[in-house]
């Protein structure tokens, strides 16, 4: 198996690692923003005259200096980098994913085959199944040890969309 790489932003000796990026937005919020202004000044100008004439101005900002499209292009390449950089890994994510799925699937299972008020393994772990005042469709189980309650009904759903 190979050695697994050190996550983004820290070294193999597990130093953290600063790197600076350009904002994704270019600004284009902000030109958004004072372009609108400009062309409602423009607009209330004709209207009144009188009083607006004064602050109207041609607007610095073009139509073409607001164009998004190199912004979803950067953001396209950026999707596109996540991907490749997590590839690598996909196989041992779905082969967990499996695995939790299967083992969640199993511990509830065990639990609808055993009756309220006793004790079950699955997957290795003791487990107890409380009696309940309301019977739902939901199947609770309670570790012994720390005496934590869980949904199995909800963590097998959850793995299995997982």
């Amino acid at each position: 198996m190979h050695p697994r790489p050190p996550p983004p932003g820290e070294t193999a000796a597990g130093d953290i690692v600063e790197t600076q990026v350009p904002r994704a937005d270019r600004g284009i919020n902000y030109l958004a923003v004072v372009r609108a202004f400009c062309l409602d000044l423009a607009q209330w100008a004709m209207d009144d005259p009188a009083r607006w004439g004064v602050w109207a101005a041609p607007c610095p900002i073009r139509e073409e200096e607001m164009s998004r499209r190199k912004e979803r292009s950067g953001r396209k390449s950026r999707m596109d980098q996540r991907t490749r950089e997590r590839l690598p890994v996909l196989p041992l994510l779905v082969q967990t994913v499996d695995a939790e799925r299967r083992r969640a699937a199993e511990r509830l299972e065990a639990a609808r085959n055993t009756d309220t008020g006793a004790d079950f393994t699955a997957v290795g772990q003791r487990w107890h199944r409380p009696v309940t005042k309301n019977p739902t469709a939901k199947v609770w189980a309670q570790d012994p040890e720390t005496g934590k309650r869980v949904d199995l009904t909800l963590e097998e759903h959850r793995a299995f969309w997982s």
